[in-house]
């Protein structure tokens, strides 16, 4: 491959050296360049090429309009050193940058594709996780008689208080002692707590901790 036939491919990747550090960031160069006549000047073993114009961004987004220049090429054309320029603080400034061949670029290509991906894939199931340990819904089980009547607090805030609640509902299984069961988003049980010993204030509380809200046309409690 050969800078002056301006064989440049569609995905050229620049990967800048640390001198970048106080100029222009460089991320990619696309294959429309106006390749000029290149100088046939030398200086003692090297060539020096004539630019090519170039649009670049910046360590901030901005994009603006260069050139880049290769100089120190072998004498079949290839290309063994390159300078970016463009305008930095009304300044133009010369960075390095490294050429990599059109398989290198593929596969830089594949490699940052298949880290997209797996990005991707590791966020969807990171959000799986956290939806999987969200608490959504309560559901409350107990007896509608039974062990509520010997339980007065409780009493209170199964029949009065569990209906003014969003996504809360009262599961009546006949025997069973109050319990308060909170659910994920399929439903699946995530927390469970007898109620047997808390009073009504404390019931309340438990609710409202995970973050279980009245409904609008609710009184307050």
């Amino acid at each position: 491959m050969s800078f002056i036939d301006g064989n440049f491919y569609p995905c050229l990747i620049l990967r800048p050296s640390t001198a970048i550090k106080e100029g222009l960031v460089v991320y990619v160069f696309h294959k429309n360049l106006e390749t000029e006549v290149p100088s046939r000047n030398l200086i003692g073993n090297m060539r020096c090429l004539m630019h090519c114009n170039v649009s670049y961004t910046d360590e901030n987004g901005n994009t603006g309009d260069g050139f880049v220049r290769a100089v120190n090429c072998s004498e079949d054309g290839q290309p063994l050193n390159f300078f970016v320029c463009g305008q930095k603080d009304s300044k133009w400034v010369a960075l390095p940058f490294l050429f990599l061949t059109r398989e290198q670029a593929e596969d830089f290509i594949v490699i940052k594709m298949t880290m997209i991906t797996v990005l991707i894939l590791l966020a969807s199931v990171a959000y799986s996780q956290s939806a999987d340990n969200q608490i959504v819904r309560a559901r409350l089980e107990s007896c509608p008689g039974c062990s509520l009547n010997r339980l007065p607090e409780v009493r209170a805030f199964v029949y009065d208080d569990i209906p003014k609640y969003e996504n809360v509902e009262w599961k009546k299984i006949s025997g069973a002692p109050p319990e308060l069961i909170f659910l994920n988003e399929a439903d699946e049980e995530l927390e469970r707590y007898f109620l047997s010993k808390l009073n009504r204030d404390e019931c309340n509380q438990l609710l409202q901790s995970k973050g279980f809200k009245l409904k609008e046309n609710a009184k307050e409690l």
